[in-house]
C-alpha cells in the first residue's frame, strides 16, 4: 500500500501525463493546418486536420490500453486494477470510432482519392486491415455474452490489438505526412519504441523471469 499523500500525489501525476500525452497527439495531427488551408482551402483542410488529428488519438488510446492492463505495480496501486480496467473498457471503444473516423474525414473533402484498390495502394490497404480488425475485437469483446465466446477463445481474439498497433506504426509512418520530419517524427518513433520495449518487457522477458 502506498502513502495516502504519495497515492495522491501519483494520481494527479499520471492523470496530468495521460492528459498532456493526448494533447500531444492533438498538437501533432493538428501542426499542418495553417500550410492545408493555403493549399486546400479552410473547409477541406479542416476536414484533413480532424482526420489525421483522430488516427493520432486512436493510435494513443490503443497503445496506452496495453499499459493498462500490464499490470505495472506503480499504476495497480496508485488508482486500483479494477480502476483500470473501467478506463480500458472506455478507451477501447473510444479509439475504434475515433479510427473509423479517420478515412471518413480525410476523404469527403475529396483532397485524396483512391480510385481502383491495388497492390500500389499497400499503405491504405494495411489501414484498411487495421479498421477490419479493430471491428473483429470490439464486437467479440462487447457480444462476447451474445456470441457465448469462451474466455480464452476472446481472450486470443483481443491479441489481435498487438498486430493492429504494428500495423498501424507501419500505415503512420508510411503515410502520415505531418510525421514524416522534424520533431513529431521523432516524437512519434520514441512513442512506438516505449510501446515495444513494454511489449518486450511484459510478454517475454517478465514472463521468463517468473520461471
Amino acid at each position: 500500500m502506498l502513502p495516502p499523500l504519495l497515492r495522491r500525489f501519483l494520481q494527479v501525476f499520471f492523470i496530468i501525463a495521460f492528459i498532456a500525452i493526448l494533447g500531444m497527439e492533438v498538437y501533432v495531427g493538428s501542426n499542418r493546418y495553417s500550410s492545408d488551408v493555403q493549399v486546400m482551402g479552410q473547409s477541406d483542410a479542416l476536414f484533413i486536420t480532424a482526420g489525421r488529428t483522430a488516427a493520432l488519438l486512436a493510435a494513443m488510446m490503443i497503445m496506452l490500453q496495453f499499459a493498462l492492463i500490464a499490470r505495472f505495480k506503480i499504476l495497480d496501486r496508485t488508482f486500483g486494477f479494477g480502476r483500470l480496467m473501467r478506463l480500458h473498457s472506455i478507451m477501447g471503444p473510444t479509439a475504434v470510432v475515433l479510427a473509423a473516423s479517420h478515412p471518413l474525414l480525410l476523404y469527403t473533402p475529396k483532397v485524396y482519392s483512391l480510385g481502383a484498390l491495388r497492390l500500389a495502394l499497400w499503405p491504405e490497404l494495411l489501414g484498411m486491415l487495421a479498421l477490419t480488425m479493430l471491428a473483429i475485437i470490439i464486437a467479440t469483446t462487447l457480444g462476447r455474452v451474445f456470441l457465448q465466446l469462451k474466455f480464452q477463445t476472446w481472450r486470443k481474439i483481443h491479441q489481435l490489438s498487438f498486430a493492429v498497433t504494428a500495423v498501424v506504426a507501419v500505415h503512420s509512418i508510411v503515410l502520415g505526412n505531418n510525421l514524416r520530419d522534424g520533431w513529431p517524427r521523432l516524437v512519434w518513433l520514441t512513442v512506438l519504441a516505449a510501446y515495444a520495449a513494454t511489449f518486450i518487457w511484459v510478454k517475454l522477458v517478465k514472463p521468463y523471469k517468473l520461471k
